[in-house]
C-alpha cells in the first residue's frame, strides 16, 4: 500500500516567488495494482510521484509505504526504502558508456549485491525483457523500445516492491508503446509489483491501469477505476481528456449534407452488447444510418460510442430520443438540419 496524505510541494523560483507544484494531494494505491496518474503538461504529476521515493520531499503532508511513514527518512533508512522502489523514465537514463549488462550490474553493485548474485540475475532480467542477446551491446546501438526494456530490467534488478514509471512510453511509437505496456502488465501479473505510471495519454491509462487519478494545476481533481472515469467523468478536465480519447470526428461535408438529425449515443456495460438500435428500428419503423462508432473494452467491460443519423417526422424523432435516453447511458443531439 502506498498512501500520500495531503501532500504539497512548493518550489521557490529564481524570482523568489513560491510555486505550488502539488497542492494537498491525497491518494491510496493498493498493493499489486497498476495505478495511473494522468494530466496535461505541468499538472504536477512527476513531482507528486517523486515524493513516493522522496526524490522530492513534501513541503507538507505525509508519505506512507506499507503502513510505515517514511516522510522523514534519511541516511540508511532512506537508502533501504529506495532499494524497494524501482524507477523508469521517459528518456531511459541509461549509462551509454556501459554495456546493457553493465547498466544492470551498476544498479546491483550500488545496492551492495555480491558478484555471484549479480552475474546470475543479469541474464534472468534480460531474458524477462527479451534482450538476452543484447547483453554486451552499447545502449547507443539500441532502438528506443529496447532502451526502455533495459531500463525496466535495471529497475527490477534489486527486486523492488514498487515500480514508478515517469512517462515511460511518450518517446516511443505506437507499436513500441503497446509492447512496453504489455511487458509492464506481464511483470505486474508475474511478480505482483505495484506499478505507478505517469502519463498525459488517456490511451495508456485505458490499456494498462486498474485505477487512475487525474491531476490539474497541482491538484487531484478526480480519481476512481479506469472504467468509471472513462464512462462517467465528473470534472471538466477529466471530461476534456476523455473526450479527446473517445472522440469520433465526422467530416464537415457529411454534417452539412445530412438531412435529418444526428445523435451521439454512449453505452455502458451490457448496453453496449444489446441490440438497442435494431429494436429501435423495429419499434419506430424508421431507417437510420450508423455514421461512426466503436466499442472498447476497458478492464474487460464494454464502453460504446455511436453516432447515428435519422430522418423521420418530428414526433417519431421525439419518441426515439426518449427511448434512447431510457435505454442507453447518454444521448445528445450533434446536429439537426433545418
Amino acid at each position: 500500500m502506498i498512501e500520500l496524505r495531503n501532500v504539497s510541494v512548493t518550489f521557490t523560483s529564481k524570482q523568489r516567488r513560491d510555486v505550488e507544484a502539488v497542492k494537498q494531494a491525497s491518494i491510496s494505491i493498493n498493493t499489486g495494482e497498476i495505478f495511473g496518474i494522468v494530466g496535461t503538461s505541468g499538472a504536477g504529476k512527476s513531482t507528486l510521484v517523486r515524493t513516493i521515493n522522496l526524490l522530492e520531499r513534501p513541503t507538507s503532508g505525509r508519505v506512507i509505504i506499507g503502513k510505515v511513514d517514511i516522510t522523514d527518512f534519511k541516511g540508511k533508512s532512506l537508502r533501504d526504502i529506495r532499494l524497494k522502489i524501482g524507477m523508469i523514465f521517459q528518456h531511459f537514463n541509461l549509462i551509454h558508456t556501459k554495456s546493457v549488462a553493465s547498466n544492470i550490474r551498476f544498479a546491483m553493485k550500488a545496492a551492495g549485491k555480491p558478484d555471484n548474485e549479480i552475474e546470475q540475475r543479469i541474464p534472468e532480467l534480460l531474458s524477462l525483457v527479451g534482450l538476452l542477446e543484447k547483453a554486451h551491446t552499447s545502449p547507443a546501438k539500441l532502438s528506443g523500445g529496447q532502451k526502455q526494456r533495459v531500463a525496466i530490467a535495471r529497475a527490477l534488478a534489486n527486486q523492488p516492491d514498487i515500480l514508478l514509471c515517469d512517462e515511460p512510453t511518450s518517446a516511443l511509437d505506437l507499436d513500441t508503446t503497446k509492447s512496453i505496456l504489455e511487458l509492464l502488465k506481464d511483470i505486474n501479473r508475474r511478480f505482483g509489483i505495484t506499478i505507478v505510471i505517469i502519463t498525459h495519454e488517456m490511451d495508456v491509462v485505458k490499456s494498462i491501469c486498474d485505477r487512475v487519478a487525474v491531476m490539474g494545476e497541482g491538484e487531484i481533481v478526480e480519481s476512481g477505476t479506469v472504467y468509471d472515469v472513462f464512462a462517467n467523468p465528473n470534472h471538466n478536465l477529466t471530461k476534456q481528456l476523455v473526450r479527446h480519447s473517445l472522440t469520433l470526428e465526422l467530416p464537415d461535408r457529411l454534417i452539412a449534407e445530412f438531412k435529418g438529425i444526428i445523435f451521439k449515443i454512449i453505452y455502458r456495460g451490457s448496453q453496449a452488447e444489446s441490440p438497442i438500435l435494431s429494436e429501435a428500428v423495429a419499434l419506430f419503423n424508421l431507417k437510420l444510418n450508423i455514421l461512426h462508432g466503436k466499442i472498447e473494452y476497458i478492464g474487460g467491460k464494454p464502453l460504446g460510442l455511436l453516432i447515428i443519423g435519422v430522418a423521420a417526422p418530428a414526433d417519431t424523432i421525439a419518441a426515439l430520443f426518449k427511448y434512447l435516453q431510457e435505454s442507453t447511458y447518454s444521448v445528445e443531439v450533434l446536429h439537426e438540419s433545418d
